[in-house]
C-alpha cells in the first residue's frame, strides 16, 4: 500500500473507547464523528495513541514521504 493512501481513522482508538465515552469498541468505531480522512503512514505511526498522547509524548513528526518513495 502506498504510504500516502488514504485510510480511515479512529480519533478515539477503539483499544481506548472508554476515554470518549463510548459503551463499547464497536460503538466507538461506528460513530462518524470519532472518524477522520488520514494516510496510511500516518496512521500507522499514529497506532493506538489519540493526537494528545501523541503532543504529550512529543512524538508527532513530520515523516519525509514523496511519491515516488515506495
Amino acid at each position: 500500500m502506498h504510504p500516502l493512501s488514504f485510510v480511515v481513522d479512529e480519533i478515539i482508538p477503539v483499544s481506548k473507547f472508554y476515554l470518549g465515552g463510548y459503551p463499547s469498541r464497536e460503538a466507538a468505531a461506528q460513530d462518524w464523528n470519532n472518524l477522520q480522512a488520514a494516510h496510511f503512514i500516518c496512521n500507522a505511526r499514529k497506532s493506538d495513541h489519540t493526537m494528545e498522547d501523541l503532543k504529550r509524548k512529543k512524538i508527532i513528526q513530520k515523516i519525509p514521504v514523496s511519491d515516488g518513495d515506495w
